[in-house]
């Protein structure tokens, strides 16, 4: 392709998102930008957290509007309250994008109130990584379903995103109209999560499209010496190896005390496995199983967290609420079978006996069966990690995920353009926009070159991946 064409082609992207690393939703959008920055598009990042010091990401948060964010959050309203987000079309990196892309915009970072300033400006496309959009503002309603109608009394107010004080009627009312006002072509990794958006009246008219989530199957790939990389964790090379990875395993949605019952249970007849859990209170709950092994509460390399699932015969992923989760996906990818809670997406991963088992949520003794079947069987696992890698390429390797999202691009692109009959969607900045952005700070950042941003992003280490 002549360099014409290919600059013809360049999609100037910004994306929105709590953070872009860490975290399922964070990892995802990350390997997406890479993936597109590779193929020569330009991709920026509006985010809170820039846990990486990616030179690519940018705070837009602004200290004078702090105590009124503050005084919002304090009274329930934690997603209303960073008024200088409402300036975005003042922000140089807003102005000269073709499409914003969001992902999870919970979090204390902008201001919901935007949503139809943004999408009269630029065109739309939201990934929704959760049921926040959907609901009062909880992320997981597991089997509470009033979201579907209207929300209030909520019993999860206080556990994140949900504030101290509840909100959710007035959530549930507001969220789905500023969304519909602000027409976004709507993506979301699971047919499941699709499903459930269809199913709130507000949102059935916008367009929806199930896209998988990019796995690096260069990184994630198959051992070929497992008893290696066990030694790298101080395990042993022989006995079978279950391999538990999570964020937080304080937290009760992702199952540790299921996952200790049913290692427990397990034990009984494979009195001689080995543990392996990394994330944060791995080594309490490596502690409680009674299991020899290792604890890792962090890693920092993407290579390294496929060692964790390679070294292993089988993951055990025991969460409770789930979306389309990536721990799935780079297990599979690294070529070992996954045990799971039927919950989610996770049944559009799993094909049942052949690259993994899942469970009726909550039945922690059929978790316990699936574990020993690969365990007493090596062969077996070593076939069901070859069906999921299959499985990973042919349905989310990077280059399908980004050939999908350059669709959905020009597909956005095309219908605003439609609605406000121009040409273009890169705004020139005025001199009062200009003069917004400097008081803002906006217009403060590093001048580091493409090459040396790209170096720089390739240096820097990353936090534990994998997690929905």
């Amino acid at each position: 392709m002549s360099r014409k064409h290919q600059a013809a082609d360049r999609i100037n992207i910004l994306m929105a998102a709590a953070q872009q690393t860490g975290g399922g939703a964070g990892r995802a959008g990350e390997r997406l930008a890479e993936a597109l920055r590779a193929e020569g598009h330009s991709v920026r990042s509006f985010v809170r957290d820039n846990l990486a010091n990616d030179p690519y990401c940018t705070k837009t948060e602004y200290w004078r509007f702090r105590p009124v964010a503050a005084w919002l959050a304090k009274r329930g309203f934690p997603e209303l309250g960073h008024l200088s987000t409402l300036l975005w079309r003042c922000h140089a990196d807003f102005a000269a994008a073709d499409v914003v892309h969001l992902h999870n915009i919970h979090g204390e970072y902008l201001s919901i109130l935007g949503l139809p300033i943004w999408g009269w400006d630029k065109p739309l496309v939201w990934t929704l990584h959760d049921f926040w959009p959907l609901t009062g503002n909880c992320a997981t309603p597991r089997s509470c379903d009033r979201w579907k109608a209207a929300c209030g009394r909520c019993p999860l107010t206080g556990v994140y995103p949900m504030a101290r004080v509840d909100r959710s009627r007035l959530y549930r009312k507001l969220k789905p109209r500023l969304i519909r006002a602000a027409r976004p072509r709507l993506v979301t990794p699971s047919r499941w999560l699709a499903d459930r958006v269809r199913e709130v009246p507000e949102l059935r008219t916008l367009p929806i499209r199930v896209i998988r989530y990019p796995i690096d199957t260069d990184i994630f790939n198959p051992a070929e010496d497992r008893a290696a990389l066990r030694a790298t964790f101080g395990l042993q090379a022989d006995p079978p190896t279950v391999v538990m990875t999570g964020n937080s395993w304080d937290d009760p949605f992702k199952g540790g005390e299921d996952a200790l019952r049913a290692l427990i249970a397990t034990r009984e007849s494979t009195p001689n496995m080995q543990l392996l859990v990394v994330g944060s209170g791995s080594e309490r709950l490596l502690a409680r199983s009674g299991l020899p092994g290792m604890a890792a509460p962090f890693l920092k390399a993407r290579g390294r967290l496929r060692d964790a699932y390679a070294a292993a015969d089988v993951c055990l992923f025991p969460s409770r609420a789930e979306n389309y989760p990536l721990t799935i996906l780079e297990a599979f990818a690294s070529g070992t079978p996954v045990v799971a809670y039927s919950v989610g997406g996770v049944p559009e991963q799993i094909q049942n006996g052949l690259s993994g088992f899942v469970a009726r949520d909550g039945d922690f003794a059929g978790l316990a069966a699936g574990i020993r079947a690969f365990l007493s069987d090596p062969l077996r696992s070593r076939v069901a990690g070859d069906v999921g890698r299959d499985f990973v390429i042919r349905t989310s390797s990077v280059e399908t995920v980004r050939r999908q999202y350059e669709e959905e691009y020009r597909l956005a692109l095309a219908a605003w353009k439609a609605r406000r009959g121009r040409r273009t969607a890169r705004m020139k900045r005025g001199v009062f926009s200009r003069t917004i952005a400097r008081w803002l700070g906006w217009d403060i950042r590093p001048t580091a070159s493409e090459p040396a941003a790209v170096a720089a992003q390739s240096r820097q280490p990353d936090v534990l991946g994998g997690l929905a």
